[in-house]
């Protein structure tokens, strides 16, 4: 303690320093383990200046932590609005297939993001679509920054020294507050929450100017409205920390009903702010073209907000005298009337209309940060019950009991200004805390709403050095409070050489790595993919495709759609629904089972479904499985993926020949055995099935039984039995024909193949039956004349196969 009674004017400007070095470090440690990860695998991809998102094909490489799927919203979102050359976005077809759905989020998000990459585009001379996925590991990282110096200067010039001393701590080591702002993982909610903030303290610079003179405070109440109308704009989630900040207001109006010193705080002026933000911001965001009241929710910013607010402040003022006078004229009655039913009419719509408005679940509503493999549970006690006393518990909490000692003892020493505040911030702390127990990514705007509570009870403090004992007190509460959130929030030493890689980073390299197959199997026309939501982030943000069901509420029509098609009970209505939606490949990952979700919500009886279907293996003649490795990663040696794609009816030989080739590529020759059982009794003389039951034979290591299938391969070749044989039939047949010593015939054959060869043609085989042909064809002397397809086949093929043929 003596070393702190010597504290200084230097120590003060020293501990935001020190903050802001934190700061940096850990956040560029973070990007390195980013760029470590996005770099495994061996994934590359070709930059393109003309691309949208600045390598060719559309692809993208960033692998987010977490798998944040907003995230790739906003990066996607961002490309999309610079390729267009429009400052708003309104429709995206990424989602909601083929027709694309309407996009509600805000703006000023990707204004900010636009920014970041122009700034990166400028220094590194990279596309600018590929300086936005580079801009989204550094735009949070930012924020905080700018958080840290903003916050920090204004609280150390209205507030003081102690209080600029918390938030320098309280940014960096707050946890979660401080684990959001992660490097990669672009959040929309750590802008609103940083102008949120903003407005807090402007109104409690007003609250404080108001012992001096009203006209001050009455500015600062107006800037406070205002900057909290930009925080509405993007996010109607902060309604209810808004509508604390009211009740505060009110019980402040009845802690000083009788004093007759205290000045009543200007709640009209900052009413009018937010009214005048909330209806500038949502002309901004949809004029002319958008003002369509009737198809805007709750859920999104719009006039009625404007309407609650400006009711609210009147209403705030009207109390305020009815408390201080003990009764109404009967005008000031009627005004306090439509005041109040102007604040109703929010809820009120909300219910006539069943609108969640403010109170929607956003993606991360059990997510406690977006720090990779942070905390998940459905709500406070939940995650209690289930992890019990961990260090992120006690980080988590431990800031509560901070702030409530330090109310406790500022509240016996505070003049009516700082009692006055100390009301109104308790508003909002306890709304904050009740959305917090219910859901988890609620204690971070909790975590704000206490910081500026701390500020609150520590302005005033004496922070010279002859006052040893109050500044001790609060620095070594201050750290004993957040020191378990430091701890939480230093980084993992990073090793480059053979890094740590949690299971949802794995999951992100194998859906990269499928994504960017899918993209070159499929082409420049693209696919239309049934997937689980996260999967179908992963698909579009990746390999540029497109999906229906996604994790997104704006895309309510797309979840629909795929219910149905995974709930459908029969065949034709499945095809019926496919060919409506253009649907392209189905896919199922081991990982990820929300298909089985869909079919459950679409079907009474799943098993009977489209999904039952395809897990007993009894596909319908319109879908085609497509074989697809995934790479041999430790952790991840039990999962597998299937793919269907969708093609024309095919008939029964053909389908079941296809699917038996498919198990003996995916290594499944048992399931290939009883396939070619069914073509033995069913299609004996199908010369598709006889390829196909030979395939099962070599697969088996049958030769007695090969040569058998060989002579009536052979018979059937005699007799023409080929010329009807699908072209991908054909390419497997010079297959087997090699391997069985029939050089000559295998050679007309495949020659005939590379007559008839057609783009689609060489997309529609798999990668291993692609590379089987390819090889016999340069074995047999033989090769593709056309150059174009020629290195398109080589396109299809992984790098290290392209040697070989």
């Amino acid at each position: 303690m003596s070393h702190l009674a010597r504290l200084s004017s230097r120590f003060w400007i020293i501990a935001p320093v020190v903050a802001l070095g934190f700061l940096l470090w850990a956040g560029a440690a973070r990007v390195r383990r980013v760029e470590v990860i996005t770099g495994l695998a061996g994934a590359t991809a070709a930059v393109d200046s003309k691309s949208l998102t600045g390598y060719a094909g559309g692809v993208r490489m960033l692998i987010v932590p977490g798998h944040n799927n907003e995230s790739y919203q906003w990066i996607a979102q961002t490309q999309q609005m610079i390729a267009e050359g429009n400052w708003r976005l309104r429709h995206v077809d990424y989602d909601n297939a083929p027709g694309g759905r309407a996009v509600t989020s805000p703006s000023p998000y990707r204004w900010w993001l636009v920014l970041v990459a122009w700034g990166e585009h400028v220094f590194s001379g990279r596309p600018i679509g590929l300086a936005v996925e580079r801009a989204a590991l550094w735009a949070d990282p930012i924020l905080q920054v700018l958080l840290l110096l903003g916050a920090v200067a204004f609280a150390w010039r209205r507030f003081g020294r102690l209080p600029a001393f918390l938030l320098a701590l309280g940014v960096t080591m707050l946890f979660p507050l401080a684990g959001g702002f992660v490097p990669g993982s672009p959040d929309g909610r750590n802008l609103t929450h940083l102008v949120l903030f903003a407005s807090v303290l402007a109104m409690l610079a007003g609250i404080f100017a108001s012992r001096s003179t009203g006209t001050g405070a009455r500015r600062w109440f107006l800037a406070s409205g205002i900057i909290g109308g930009g925080a509405l704009w993007l996010s109607v989630s902060v309604a209810p920390i808004l509508a604390g900040l009211g009740c505060g207001g009110l019980a402040a109006a009845w802690l000083h009903r009788r004093d007759p010193v205290a000045a009543p705080l200007p709640w009209r002026a900052w009413g009018l702010g937010g009214a005048i933000a909330t209806l500038g911001a949502f002309l901004l965001e949809y004029a002319p073209a958008h003002l369509e009241l009737k198809s805007f929710r709750l859920t999104e910013v719009q006039p009625l907000y404007a309407l609650a607010w400006l009711g609210g402040g009147e209403l705030l003022v009207r109390v305020g005298v009815w408390l201080r006078q003990g009764k109404l004229t009967r005008r000031e009655a009627m005004i306090l009337g439509g005041a109040l039913l102007a604040v109703l009419s929010v809820p009120v719509v909300m219910l006539l209309k069943h609108d969640p408005g403010f109170l929607v679940q956003d993606t991360f509503a059990n997510r406690l940060t977006l720090l990779d493999g942070e905390i998940q549970a459905k709500n406070f006690a939940t995650w209690v019950k289930r992890d019990g006393l961990t260090l992120q518990l006690i980080a988590t909490c431990l800031p509560l009991a901070l702030a409530g000692a330090a109310f406790w003892l500022r509240w016996r020493q505070a003049v009516a200004a700082g009692r006055s505040a100390l009301v109104v911030m308790l508003g909002p702390v306890l709304v904050a805390l009740g959305f917090a127990c219910s859901r988890l990514s609620w204690w971070n705007e909790l975590d704000f709403m206490l910081l500026a509570l701390l500020v609150v009870a520590s302005t005033g403090v004496p922070s010279a050095p002859r006052t040893p004992r109050h500044v001790g007190a609060w620095v070594a509460g201050a750290l004993a409070a957040l020191l378990p959130g430091l701890i939480a929030l230093v980084p993992e030493k990073l090793n480059a050489a053979e890094p740590a890689v949690n299971q949802v980073e794995l999951e992100g390299l194998i859906e990269r790595d499928l994504a960017h197959w899918l993209a070159r199997r499929v082409g420049p026309d693209g696919a239309i993919v049934l997937a689980p939501p996260s999967l179908t982030t992963s698909l579009y943000f990746h390999g540029g495709l497109r999906g229906l069901g996604s994790p997104y509420r704006e895309n309510e029509e797309g979840f629909r759609a795929s219910v149905r098609i995974a709930g459908a009970t029969s065949a034709d209505e499945a095809q019926a629904l496919v060919r409506q939606r253009k649907l392209t490949h189905i896919i199922i990952p081991s990982w990820d089972g929300f298909l089985d979700e869909y079919a459950r919500l679409g079907a009474s009886q799943p098993d009977h479904s489209l999904m039952g279907l395809l897990h007993h293996w009894l596909p319908p003649r319109w879908l085609r499985p497509v074989s697809f490795h995934l790479p041999n990663i430790k952790g991840f040696e039990d999962q597998y993926l299937v793919i269907f794609e969708v093609t024309e009816l095919q008939d029964n030989g053909t389908a079941m020949s296809r699917l038996a080739e498919y198990f003996i590529e995916m290594g499944r020759v048992q399931l290939a055995g009883e396939v070619s059982k069914t073509l033995a009794d069913a299609f004996a003389s199908d010369l598709g099935a006889l390829v196909a039951r030979a395939q099962t034979d070599i697969a088996r290591d049958d030769p007695a039984s090969f040569v058998k299938i060989l002579d009536l391969i052979t018979t059937q070749l005699n007799q023409g039995a080929d010329d009807a044989l699908p072209w991908d039939r054909r390419a497997s047949l010079s297959v087997v024909l090699a391997h069985g010593g029939k050089v000559s015939l295998a050679h007309a054959q495949a020659q005939k193949c590379l007559d008839e060869v057609g783009e689609l043609d060489l997309r529609g085989l798999s990668t291993i039956s692609l590379y089987r042909f390819l090889t016999l064809c340069k074995a047999l002397g033989v090769e593709l004349r056309n150059p174009e397809l020629k290195a398109l086949a080589k396109e299809l093929l992984p790098p290290e196969a392209r040697t070989d043929v």
